[in-house]
């Protein structure tokens, strides 16, 4: 399989030279986590995320006067032709969530994200990529946090780690919630780098007013198959693992199933050349 045919061609986009109030800003990219910005000829000068606009706004008086061009970040771009396992493997380097298609001509084609190469993973599986469980994937060194523990704590330790979720456990360490990056900023009314600035009564609202109850989450030995289909399907970020007392093991993100979908396929195309073009 090759990048046409899993992208998105229908896409909301943004031309370069808009300005933007935030909440229409913000409804563009109900679907999907990023927009492409366009030129006046069509062709990709960047994109644009619902953090990059949170962050705008937070540094501006006039959030309702976003300029597109002060606010997008450098979009990758991939030929419609490019194979999956190529474009994985760029997803990953550039630490990218979305991949713009161009033609011969620079112009947009459409949108390739995560969840669609996920997809396209679960629909076409190249041999025997889909073996194994999402023990041999997930990150085993997960911090959480507890329900009762303030915002300000759970915006601490996600700067401080560098990631974006957070499984929320009970003192038996069982799972009970996640909080995303976006739950605490949409609480807190900042950027997480400003989160100090948020007012207090916010800071110390606990971590249970704004956690996501009762997440989907995978148990310890699931056959990756099964995990691909619930990323596709789902559109998630990540997932939570654990064992059989529901008690916290580990956490899968689809960095983690595309970096093994890389190395599977590399391997594959070591052993049988014709595998590995899926």
């Amino acid at each position: 399989m090759r990048v046409a045919d899993v992208m998105t061609r229908n896409v909301r986009t943004a031309r370069v030279w808009e300005t933007l109030d935030l909440d229409s800003a913000l409804s563009r990219l109900r679907r999907f986590r990023q927009v492409p910005v366009l030129d006046g000829a069509g062709h990709v000068v960047g994109l644009l995320a619902r953090t990059d606009l949170l962050e705008a706004a937070a540094r501006t008086v006039r959030p309702h006067k976003l300029r597109v061009a002060e606010t997008l970040h450098e979009a990758v771009t991939v030929d419609a032709d490019l194979p999956l396992d190529a474009a994985a493997k760029k997803m990953l380097m550039k630490a990218a969530g979305a991949l713009c298609v161009i033609g011969d001509d620079g112009s947009f084609l459409g949108l390739v994200t995560d969840g669609d190469l996920l997809a396209g993973l679960r629909n076409h599986p190249p041999v025997r990529v889909l073996e194994g469980t999402v023990d041999a994937v997930m990150s085993r060194d997960v911090e959480s946090i507890e329900p009762e523990a303030p915002l300000s704590d759970a915006a601490n330790a996600m700067l401080r780690g560098g990631f974006r979720h957070l499984p929320v456990v009970d003192g038996q360490a069982r799972l009970i919630g996640i909080l995303s990056d976006r739950d605490v900023r949409a609480h807190l009314g900042t950027d997480l780098a400003d989160f100090l600035q948020a007012p207090l009564e916010a800071r110390c609202e606990p971590v249970s007013g704004a956690m996501t109850p009762d997440p989907i989450y995978f148990r310890a030995g699931t056959p990756l198959d099964e995990a691909v289909a619930v990323f596709a399907d789902e559109r998630l970020a990540a997932v939570p693992v654990v064992d059989g007392n529901d008690r916290l093991v580990g956490i899968v993100s689809y960095v983690d199933l595309l970096a093994s979908l890389h190395e599977r396929v590399m391997s594959n195309a070591n052993h049988a050349p014709a595998a590995a073009d899926f």
